[in-house]
C-alpha cells in the first residue's frame, strides 16, 4: 500500500520544464547603415541621373533594406535546425555588396562615364560582384544548417 501511495504520489508531481531556445536576432546594423549610405548616396546622385535610372536603382535600393530589416529579425530564419544568424548575416552581406554595385553603376552615370572604358568593364565587375554575393549566400545557407 505504501509504495502504491508512492507511486502515485511521485506521478502526480509535475516534470521539469523544458528550457525553451532563445533566438537571438543577428546583429545586421553595420550592414544596413551601409545601404543607407549607399542610399543617400543615390538620393545626392539623382538629380542629374536620367529620371527613370533614378527610379528603378532607388527602388531597388528601398527593396533591399526592407529584405535586410526582414533578415534581421530571428523569424525568418529560425526554422534552419541551428539557426544561430549565420545565414542572415551573410544575406546581408550580398545584399550590401550589390548596393554598393548600383550605386557604382550610378555614379559612373552621374560623372558621363557610362559609355566609356569604365562603363564597358562594368559587365564583368557586375557578374562577379553578383556571383560573389550569390556564393556569400549560399555558403552561408550551408553553414546554418540548410543542406
Amino acid at each position: 500500500m505504501a509504495r502504491r501511495e508512492y507511486e502515485l504520489e511521485d506521478i502526480s508531481r509535475e516534470a521539469p520544464e523544458k528550457p525553451t531556445k532563445s533566438i537571438e536576432p543577428p546583429k545586421l546594423g553595420k550592414h544596413l547603415a551601409a545601404q543607407l549610405v549607399f542610399a543617400l548616396l543615390l538620393v545626392l546622385m539623382s538629380p542629374k541621373l536620367p529620371r527613370d535610372m533614378a527610379i528603378v536603382l532607388g527602388s531597388v535600393m528601398a527593396l533591399f533594406i526592407a529584405l535586410t530589416l526582414l533578415a534581421s529579425r530571428p523569424l525568418v530564419f529560425q526554422l534552419a535546425p541551428k539557426f544561430s544568424g549565420i545565414m542572415a548575416r551573410g544575406f546581408a552581406k550580398a545584399i550590401t555588396l550589390v548596393s554598393a554595385l548600383l550605386t557604382f553603376e550610378a555614379f559612373l552615370a552621374w560623372m558621363g562615364f557610362e559609355d566609356d572604358v569604365l562603363g564597358i568593364l562594368l559587365l564583368p565587375i557586375s557578374l562577379l560582384v553578383i556571383f560573389y554575393a550569390a556564393y556569400v549566400m549560399l555558403t552561408s545557407a550551408y553553414r546554418e544548417g540548410y543542406y
